[in-house]
Formats: C-alpha cells, structure tokens, sequence
C-alpha cells in the first residue's frame, strides 16, 4: 500500500508538468490561429479546423524536439514535411478570395526570404547561416 501511494505521489508532478505543456501549445496554436483568423477572414467554422491543424502541428513539432539534436539534417526535413503538410490543409479550408490573401501572404514571405539571401550572400556569410536564417523566417520556433 506504501509504495502504491508512493508511485501516485512520484507521478503526480509528471501529470501537472504535461498537462501545463499541453496548455501552452494550444495557446500558441490558438495566437496563430487568431493571426490567420485577421489575415484572410476566417468564419468560425474555418477558425475551429485551423485551430485544429495548428494543435496538431504543435504536437508533432514537439515530438521532434529530441530529434534535432540528435539529427539536426532529419529535423529540419521532417519540420518542413509537417509545415508543407499543414499549409495543404489549411488551403483545402479557404475560400477563392481567402486563397487570393493567402497567396499574397506567402508571395511576401518569399520576397522576405529572397531579400534575405541576397542580404547575407553579400555580407559573405555560409550556407549553414543563411539556410539557417531562411528557417527562422519560414518556420515558427516558438514551441
């Protein structure tokens, strides 16, 4: 009987830990959700599946937390997968004129990034550094 109330009160920490993990993502998805919602004028049905998507990808962005240190290249190819993947999805959900805003948000993003390499070429700095920088730009690193 001690030691079964012994192992409660050694997991009980673990499962408040999680639990605040937990929480903290779906703020993050709920931010970006609400990011979107402004861009491209989500209705509320829309809102809720790309607040789905976005926990998702929050989830999956996390699983690979151990990865990139371990395998920084098969991070960053299964990072893109994920983003690659949610961007599908988030584009089956808008509507002509949302995909229009849409387009136009990922046109500035590669101009950005096209600045950005060029920028970076010019100061002479490597590969690694710019392929780097395109990443911050490209992906969010704040999970």
């Amino acid at each position: 009987m001690k030691k079964i109330l012994l192992c409660l009160l050694c997991l009980l920490p673990v499962v408040f830990l999680q639990a605040q993990k937990n929480m903290v993502t779906d703020g993050q998805a709920a931010e970006r959700t609400a990011k979107l919602k402004e861009v491209l004028t989500l209705d509320a049905d829309q809102e809720a599946a790309v607040l789905k998507i976005q926990q998702r990808k929050s989830t999956q962005v996390a699983e690979l937390r151990d990865l990139k240190q371990n395998d920084p290249s098969k991070y960053y190819k299964k990072l893109q997968s994920i983003y690659e993947g949610n961007e599908i999805a988030v584009q089956r959900l808008l509507r002509k004129e949302q995909l229009k805003a849409y387009h136009a948000q990922r046109h500035t993003l590669r101009t950005q990034k096209a600045y950005l390499v060029k920028k970076m070429k010019a100061s002479n700095a490597t590969q690694l550094d710019i392929d780097e920088a395109i990443r911050r730009l490209e992906y969010d690193f704040s999970y």
